[in-house]
């Protein structure tokens, strides 16, 4: 029977808190003594408890005079410090990485095209057009193709499959970092594939631009495993 820890404890309470909104973002901490005498626990247990929930990205340390623990909204970043740890800890297979992008941003794709702004298409706009220009720069090209993608599922306007596409970003970097896929025509293969689905978000045609993604999709995996 494993007995929990006094920080651990608090920490949970003080998180479901903050999720619930019952201790909402903006809302100062009162002081580590404070907190100490009213959870019952030291100092320092409650400076353990304060440092996990930092490190979820649920607080963040205001410096100076009048400065603590100030209640925040949890960052992206948080979630793909996390899923990296995950998929890189845990050893996972390409194959997993496949799936998910075949499952996810195809989707993406068809709501981004009912939901995108004139601000999120001039974004892709800008960076199709500059990868267009760097198909013999094949390491920032590949940079910029991930960062199209997250774009993508960022005008879908569904966070959850942002931040999803977001956590799995890196992996994918590192995934299509192989020799057989860094070549100026597999890039510009890509690249045709890009205009054409910015095309159909562009006119919102969802039908088009979801059936475009996941024919790309699929070259990309193609070209990985062929």
């Amino acid at each position: 029977m494993q007995v929990r820890r006094g920080p651990e404890v608090f920490a949970d309470e003080l998180r479901d808190r903050i999720l619930s909104g019952a201790v909402p973002p903006g809302s100062m901490l009162p002081a580590e003594r404070e907190l100490a005498e009213d959870a019952g626990l030291s100092r320092s247990a409650v400076r353990e408890a304060l440092g996990t929930l930092s490190m979820e990205g649920l607080l963040y340390a205001k410096l100076g005079r009048g400065g603590g623990y100030v209640v925040q909204r949890p960052p992206r970043e948080a979630v793909v410090r996390h899923m990296d740890l995950f998929i890189r800890g845990r050893g996972l297979q390409t194959t997993s990485l496949i799936e998910v992008r075949d499952l996810l941003e195809p989707r993406c794709a068809t709501l981004a095209a009912g939901a995108r702004t004139d601000e999120q298409v001039q974004k892709l706009q800008e960076l199709t057009a500059t990868m267009s220009e760097l198909v013999e720069n094949i390491p920032r090209f590949l940079d910029l193709n991930v960062e199209w993608h997250v774009s993508i599922a960022e005008a879908s306007g569904n966070e959850i499959l942002a931040a999803t596409m977001s956590a799995i970003a890196p992996n994918i970097r590192a995934a299509i970092d192989i020799e057989r896929y860094q070549s100026p025509d597999a890039l510009r293969a890509a690249q045709q594939f890009h205009e054409r689905i910015l095309d159909a978000i562009s006119k919102q045609d969802q039908k088009a631009a979801g059936g475009l993604m996941q024919r790309h999709i699929d070259a990309a995996t193609s070209a990985l495993f062929d």
